[in-house]
């Protein structure tokens, strides 16, 4: 668990997150933030996950920069789409997107539930490493290595979204 959290520590705390708010509030003034009231800047890691889910939508549709806020909403599921094969079409990116973050999220999750940084919630951190595949109790070096792998996976499909996105723009 230490090792883990430890790696957790080293990727989520080093997501430089000065670059990506001025990304998302050249693309909109509230997207850097949650839902909350009041809303709330987002964390490095959810900044990123919209980042790069607004890169994924410039790569598929090249939206002209005024409506890619309104597409990110919609993905995300807090602004309704109006037409449905639309709708399903960015609920499946943004599925992907979130599918391509779970060691990421996986790695805040442990941070979380780990204990080393706040109290321990055990089965929630089983539950995150369950759902990537890696075992609940009792990891060996080959689940270290296996996370350490989905982790440089996760960050290098965000990187490969966001190169082909500048490309596109």
């Amino acid at each position: 668990m230490k090792r883990a959290t430890l790696l957790s520590t080293l990727v989520v705390d080093e997501l430089q997150t000065a670059p990506l708010r001025r990304l998302l509030l050249a693309i909109d003034p509230a997207l850097h933030q949650n839902d909350d009231t009041p809303p709330r800047p987002l964390a490095s890691r959810r900044l990123l996950e919209r980042a790069t889910l607004a890169a994924a939508l410039i790569e598929q549709f090249h939206p002209d920069f005024s409506t890619l806020a309104d597409l990110i909403l919609q993905a995300e599921g807090r602004k309704v789409a109006a037409d449905a094969d639309l709708h399903k079409e960015l609920s499946d990116i943004h599925r992907r997107i979130r599918e391509e973050f779970a060691p990421l999220a996986f790695l805040y999750d442990l941070r979380t539930h780990g204990g080393l940084a706040h109290p321990p919630n055990l089965d929630r951190a089983r539950e995150a490493a369950e759902s990537l595949g890696l075992p609940s109790t009792h990891w060996r070096r080959a689940d270290y290595l296996r996370l350490l792998e989905l982790t440089a996976l996760g960050i290098e499909r965000a990187a490969a979204h966001l190169r082909r996105a500048a490309l596109a723009a």
